[in-house]
């Protein structure tokens, strides 16, 4: 599908364009397309302004339809590795959502098989994610092991075991990454384990959060390519 470029500066987000659909189509008191350009944060153009539209009710369509077809049907191994990949890297559920046809419902089912807790956008180093089920907690992590830290809300690698205290239990060295790239130590019971996803193929070395998820991406690649053959 042919979809509009966005400009520097303009909010043309599906989000922003649905209300101002709502605001054009209202039976009382419609808005002006000037009023409606001025929302999106676009130049004066009515011809523009129509094409989003026209776009986003296309959008709109589509992907119910898609989900239509989707509704009753399995969720496939690649569907699987694109939500986990695009989770990894940073996407929002509602993202994934949309990217691949599925309800956030399916896409939180999905998370959960892999021991991806959901990102908490008020999250905070004293108030960390909360890792739910018993199942996605080990205590026994060796070196190069992909966990998820709950008190930093980022993937990161294990490096070693630094301590076995009364108190914390095991803890351990990982590298963080997301925003932070650095060290850092964290108790098991902070970490969600995250080996079912490097089952899927995906070494992560000592990379930048960019190089992780060009990784990430290639490994999933690699693993349909198989899969295909």
């Amino acid at each position: 599908m042919r979809r509009i470029r966005t400009k520097a500066g303009e909010d043309i987000t599906p989000v922003n364009v649905k209300k101002v659909i709502s605001l054009l189509e209202r039976e009382i008191n419609p808005i002006s397309k000037k009023e409606a350009c001025e929302i999106l944060h676009i130049s004066y153009n009515t011809t523009r302004l129509n094409k989003i539209i026209e776009d986003f009710k296309e959008r709109e369509v589509y992907v119910a339809n898609r989900r239509k077809q989707l509704h009753l049907k399995p969720i496939e191994e690649y569907e699987v590795k694109e939500i986990v990949e695009s989770y990894l890297a940073g996407d929002s559920l509602s993202k994934i959502s949309e990217n691949v046809y599925r309800s956030i419902a399916i896409v939180k089912m999905v998370l959960e098989e892999f021991n991806l807790p959901i990102r908490n956008k008020s999250y905070s180093y004293f108030d960390p994610v909360f890792l739910e089920k018993e199942e996605m907690i080990s205590s026994d992590y060796k070196d190069g092991d992909l966990v998820f830290s709950a008190r930093y809300n980022c993937p990161a690698l294990v490096k070693k075991l630094v301590q076995n205290s009364d108190i914390h239990g095991n803890v351990y060295k990982i590298w963080l990454y997301g925003d932070y790239n650095q060290w850092a130590a964290q108790p098991y019971y902070e970490l969600s384990d995250l080996r079912k996803v490097q089952k899927l193929g995906v070494k992560l070395p000592d990379y930048t959060k960019e190089e992780m998820t060009a990784l990430i991406i290639e490994g999933f690649k690699k693993a349909k390519r198989i899969s295909d053959d």
